[in-house]
């Protein structure tokens, strides 16, 4: 807020005295010492006069200009001071200052080995084993699907096998019948007492009788095949883990339909369950045609997930994939996980920096 201007109060001359005319008072001024130090001259008292007022008048002008001085600056704030210039440089825990990325990027976590568990044949779901988030072995059953009829047709099959193998005993006993017939008739030839037609008439026997054998065991044969053909359907109706890792998704409840995707419709469902296995975890980012030169295999790279943003993975390069996006005009860049964490999960958004 601005105030009036001070002025400064000269106070009003006195009268002055008349000066008598005294010659001898002059001529005591212009008196000089003997030793030759110079003697000060009395200035005039009106001579002295003037020159107060005008040291008066000085000393108002200025206590005026420092007021008005006062009044533009004096209210306002002290300028700051500069601030020292921040260091571009970031510092590791260690005190070596860390390199500079030369190129950020946004991805996804995405696993390598994820596999949705199916069938080879059709059946109905009557058993769920584990759910989703549930951590599995290789080879641990997830669920079963009904196999009533699977199993009667093993049944049948071992049946079947069983009245093969009675047929494959009497083939036998008709072989050492056949052989024992061509022993004796054999012997009484040489007696000369049979004829040589009865002799090979034995002999014929004891060839049909090894044929008969023969082909009783190669039914048998295929019989145990087929059983064992069987045996391996119905273990389709078991679903197993085929590696180890974490179900992500139920894709299936007990009393739906399951069948391959080939074969699937309406509300056929094709598969059980979806597993990821996490020692597979993944970025997977896209990066710039103009940009790639920046990339190379084995590089080094800082990832940073947007869940954890106090979270920072180390990983490297792995792979550069030898087709481009002609749409965004982009390559996609795999980086495997060097420290993988528990808390790093599939289709988390994830920045990096490569180093």
């Amino acid at each position: 807020m601005a105030s009036a201007p001070l002025t400064a109060t000269i106070p009003p001359p006195r009268a002055e005295a008349p000066v008598p005319d005294d010659r001898s008072a002059r001529l005591r001024s212009l008196v000089i010492a003997r030793d030759g130090a110079p003697v000060a001259r009395e200035m005039p008292a009106p001579a002295r006069r003037r020159d107060r007022r005008g040291w008066l008048l000085g000393a108002g002008l200025l206590a005026q200009t420092g007021v008005i001085v006062w009044l533009m600056f004096g209210n306002s704030p002290p300028a700051a001071a500069p601030a020292p210039a921040a260091i571009a440089v970031r510092s590791t825990a260690a005190g070596a200052p860390a390199p500079a990325a030369a190129l950020e990027a946004q991805g996804f976590v995405q696993a390598t080995r994820r596999a949705t568990i199916s069938t080879r044949v059709a059946g109905v779901v009557t058993a769920v084993e584990v759910d989703a988030g549930d951590r599995v072995a290789k080879g641990q059953v997830l669920g079963h699907l009904d196999d009533s009829l699977a199993r009667r047709e093993v049944e049948v099959a071992e049946t079947q096998l069983l009245g093969i193998i009675a047929r494959v005993k009497n083939a036998q006993k008709q072989l050492l019948h056949a052989q024992h017939e061509l022993e004796r008739e054999q012997a009484v030839f040489e007696k000369r007492f049979s004829t040589a037609a009865r002799l090979e008439v034995k002999q014929s026997a004891v060839e049909t009788a090894e044929t008969l054998l023969e082909v009783a065991r190669d039914e048998m044969a295929v019989q145990r095949l087929q059983i064992q053909q069987q045996m391996t359907m119905l273990q389709n109706y078991t679903l197993r883990a085929p590696f180890a890792g974490i179900v992500v998704e139920k894709n299936a409840q007990v009393g739906e339909l399951l069948a391959p995707a080939g074969a699937s419709g309406g509300f056929t469902r094709t598969g059980l369950l979806t597993i990821v296995d996490m020692a597979s975890l993944e970025i997977v980012v896209d990066v710039s045609e103009q940009m790639l030169r920046r990339v190379r295999i084995g590089q080094p790279v800082n990832i940073r997930l947007y869940a954890f943003s106090d979270l920072t993975l180390k990983g490297e390069v792995a792979r550069i994939m030898p087709s481009a996006d002609r749409a965004k005009g982009t390559l996609q860049v795999r980086i495997a996980i060097k420290d993988p964490d528990p808390r790093v999960l599939p289709d988390m958004g994830a920045r990096v920096a490569f180093l």
